[in-house]
């Protein structure tokens, strides 16, 4: 039998058998391996997770070589977070014994299962955001999509075509995306998202849902719902998180809102940099606590259509608004509120200890006071006027937060966090373990007494538990009633009857002591999951009042006022402000404008004028006042009258798409193609210089023939910028057509821009102007002042009829333009020439010719210089 390399002993040892093991049952995981003070992982786990989080990567075993990479356990969160946001699954394997333990190996196990989208812990969430775990179900050519947030309870579903999936999937922007094996087929032509991870539910659990949630639901909602909880139910070992009644995204009363319009109006973040500063989010959110945060971050995402509800919000803001007392009293209540949505998916979970239950108590106590407060007035808060009654009572939450110690230990397992005034049998044990050590102390003196041994005292340690330690040199004296325990090298140890019977009763006592302990946490657990449903609507109902509080605080700060809310058809804002460059603005001035369109012969309003003179801005203002208006907020503007829209559609700016092998004019395009196959009359539409990245010609005729459709086929409400001036005469041929411009005045040869938009068309667009206020080389400014001119004539020259650009005359214009610019002495030159029979012509006749070119030249030189 041939002998064993140096590689199979080393995973012969106990420790690597045990770790093999576990791992062959969590092989997709990163195992982290608990060993004494340190995680450890190996193999290709350590190769891997030394790559991403930048430890060193070594050996384990003198004579094989098994990659070995470890993190200390205090500090093992910060790493997990790290292996999460590299979109890894981590598995941590706990020590289940004490250190010390005799046995030659201690028993471990998986306790905590984290996925970037399951993960509760707070060190791994953001606050201001919620953490979404998608499942996607395909059947036919339908999808249909489930959604969750672990760390705070919010379910969602969707059906949708397969084509629209990956737009649903770029909003919702999922952490983690779970198929099932019979889905998996369209990961790749479907679905851009490389998030997946392949997931196939057990038996059907049609039962379970309709228990868990009361009701039931589509066959096909059903399946995806059903792998979402599924897929919890294998990481948290039973342990369910706290989960809201699933609602539908996206439904009749919520105006739509496309992946490319969040993008373009930067909601969330910017376009360069993806920074929330810079966002809307950025400059609106007065929010103070993060379940108010996050409700926000949806609200813009999903804006009413439904006037009654729209005016339900508004009231709540405009009473807060026109109250600067309550205004206040409810902020102040609101900061003493912290995240305990999230603490209470952590609890239930058993991720979370005394110390979280102590912050749910006080937070939860704080928020039942508040709700109680804001129920008395329901003519003032109609919003909240329907909410139901609570089971949960102040003193219940009193008691949750009188049983444990405020300065709780972070390691609850060991003990030492209830409340000794809680329990009569907590205060009696933990009253003797208090003075066990008087007793301790009493007995060593009378022991050093009897026996006249000036160097006895009393130890401890794990293994050997208490005794009395002796220097070897007074060994003689020992009584006899000490019996020997352990011998080292310069003292002996024992113990006595007495001694065993105290270290018995301490021993007792701290077993049971730490036994009561975590049965009244378990008890308190079990408590607060009856209760589940009423923390989670006081949760609600604070990231509600937040939001309204953050709405009114806004207002008041920022000069916001109410709009009016209207299902007439017009948009107007009088005095508008974009609401983050007023924001970005420190010492500036921002100057207002006002937009009147939507009606009457103002639904398609062609906008024209100068480069820099603000036209994106405005149209994307116009944009975000429409939006804020339909979530309920007061707006940045001196008045504003809002016609609900269905939708809100921008194609603003673009950019090469090189992960899918599309140029900036492709993107373009095909953003315009879902604008024009998706809104209708009620939608709001921004185009913002289409056709620009293509061939002048072909830019002109696809731009035109874009906005004939929308004026002719959907007649949306619709702004649409460009420099292609030429498209001014759709007002002439479309009634519904308003043609607009930017402002701009010339003083002493400099522009000003008065960033106002005003009626008629722009025959200018400033270019050449605009690149005088840079660096660019004054030659290239004066050809390009010559080219223009140039061009100019040209351009004005171009016209449409019946739609369409008469392409012939193009050619004989460009002809025209050439012999307009022939000198009139060359023309001269041209009719002495043509008289000329060059085969007849002789000597004499050829020098007269010459003679009288040579005055037709001179006297156009005389005529240059007069």
């Amino acid at each position: 039998m041939p002998a064993k390399t140096a590689m199979e002993k080393a995973m012969e040892t106990p420790a690597m058998r045990q770790y093999l093991e576990t791992k062959k049952r969590y092989s997709d995981a990163i195992l982290f391996f608990r060993m004494g003070d340190f995680y450890e992982m190996f193999f290709d786990d350590a190769v891997e997770a030394s790559e991403i989080l930048g430890i060193t990567l070594t050996s384990r075993h003198k004579d094989a070589d098994i990659p070995l990479a470890g993190v200390p356990w205090h500090a093992a969160d910060f790493y997990i977070k790290k292996l999460l946001e590299a979109g890894k699954k981590v598995a941590v394997c706990e020590q289940s014994e004490n250190m010390d333990s005799t046995k030659k190996t201690m028993e471990r196990n998986v306790v905590r299962i984290m996925t970037p989208g399951t993960v509760v812990e707070e060190s791994s969430l953001n606050e201001n955001s919620n953490n979404w775990l998608m499942s996607v179900f395909f059947k036919k050519k339908e999808a249909y999509l489930c959604w969750v947030d672990v760390s705070c309870g919010n379910v969602f579903y969707a059906v949708s075509t397969e084509a629209c999936v990956s737009d649903i999937i770029d909003l919702v922007d999922p952490k983690e995306t779970i198929l099932s094996e019979a889905s998996s087929f369209v990961k790749g032509e479907v679905l851009d998202c490389e998030k997946f991870t392949d997931w196939v539910p057990s038996a059907t659990a049609a039962e379970y849902l309709e228990s868990l949630y009361g009701c039931t639901f589509d066959k096909c909602v059903l399946a995806s719902l059903k792998q979402l909880l599924f897929y919890l139910d294998s990481l948290y070992f039973g342990n369910f998180p706290p989960l809201r009644l699933p609602v539908e995204w996206k439904n009749g009363d919520t105006a739509s809102l496309d992946y490319n319009t969040v993008s373009n109006l930067e909601l969330e973040r910017t376009l360069i940099g993806g920074e929330r500063v810079g966002s809307l989010l950025w400059a609106i959110d007065k929010t103070q606590t993060p379940m108010g945060k996050r409700l926000l971050s949806e609200v813009i995402k999903n804006p009413l259509k439904n006037r009654d509800r729209i005016i339900l919000r508004q009231c709540c803001v405009a009473t807060l608004f026109e109250d600067p007392v309550l205004l206040r009293e409810i902020r102040d209540y609101l900061g003493g509120i912290k995240d305990f949505e999230r603490t209470l998916s952590r609890i239930l979970v058993r991720r979370g200890g005394p110390r979280e239950i102590s912050m749910l108590s006080t937070s939860l106590l704080q928020a039942v006071r508040l709700r109680s407060y804001i129920m008395l007035m329901p003519e003032k808060m109609p919003f909240f006027a329907g909410d139901e009654s609570l089971k949960l009572t102040e003193e219940q939450i009193i008691s949750w937060q009188k049983r444990f110690l405020e300065d709780s230990p972070l390691l609850y397992r060991d003990g030492g966090f209830v409340n000794a005034d809680f329990s009569p049998e907590v205060f009696e044990l933990s009253d003797f373990i208090h003075n066990f050590r008087s007793h301790i102390v009493a007995l060593e003196a009378k022991e050093r007494e009897k026996s006249q041994i000036p160097t006895l005292k009393v130890g401890f340690t794990k293994v050997f538990g208490y005794y009395f330690e002796i220097s070897k040199r007074f060994e003689k004296q020992v009584p006899d009633y000490f019996i020997r325990k352990q011998t080292t090298v310069n003292t002996e140890r024992y113990f006595t009857a007495e001694l065993k019977e105290l270290e018995e009763k301490i021993s007792s006592a701290q077993e049971r002591l730490t036994e009561l302990e975590l049965k009244i946490l378990d008890d308190t657990v079990t408590e607060i999951a009856s209760f589940k449903d009423d923390i989670l609507a006081v949760a609600k109902f604070v990231a509600w009042i937040d939001l309204f509080s953050g709405f009114a605080k806004l207002a008041v700060e920022k000069n916001y006022c109410r709009p009016e809310i209207t299902d007439e058809e017009g948009i107007e804002i009088v005095d508008g402000r974009h609401p983050v460059v007023e924001a970005c603005l420190k010492d500036a001035r921002y100057v207002p404008a006002s937009v009147s369109i939507g009606s009457g012969n103002r639904r398609f309003c062609l906008v024209t004028g100068p480069n820099m003179g603000g036209k994106s801005t405005l149209m994307r203002m116009t944009a975000l006042i429409v939006l804020l208006a339909q979530t309920g907020s007061f707006v940045p503007a001196e008045s504003a009258k809002i016609g609900i829209v269905d939708a809100i559609f921008t194609r603003v700016g673009a950019s090469d798409n090189l992960s899918r092998g599309e140029s900036t004019f492709l993107v373009e395009m095909k953003e315009a193609a879902s604008i024009l196959n998706a809104a209708t009359e009620k939608s709001l539409i921004i185009l913002d210089e289409i056709g620009r990245g293509t061939g002048t010609y072909d830019g002109i005729s696809l731009a035109r023939a874009i906005a004939e459709y929308i004026i002719t086929k959907i007649n949306a409400t619709t702004l649409f910028a460009t420099h292609y001036h030429i498209l001014t005469e759709l007002a002439e041929d479309f009634s519904q057509v308003a043609n607009f411009h930017m402002t701009v005045r010339e003083y002493a040869g400099k522009m000003r821009f008065l960033y106002q938009m005003e009626e008629g068309g722009s025959s200018r667009s400033f270019g050449v102007e605009v690149a005088k206020l840079t660096d660019m080389p004054k030659e290239v400014i004066r050809n390009a002042e010559k080219i223009l001119k140039k061009m100019e004539g040209f351009d004005r020259r171009m016209r449409f009829e019946n739609g369409s650009m008469l392409q012939a005359d193009i050619f004989s214009m460009a002809e025209e333009e050439k012999k307009s610019v022939i000198p009139e002495y060359l023309k001269e030159i041209e009719k002495v020439l043509r008289r000329i029979d060059p085969e007849k012509i002789n000597p004499r006749e050829a020098m007269n010719v010459v003679f009288q070119l040579f005055d037709i030249i001179k006297e156009s030189d005389e005529e240059q210089n007069f």
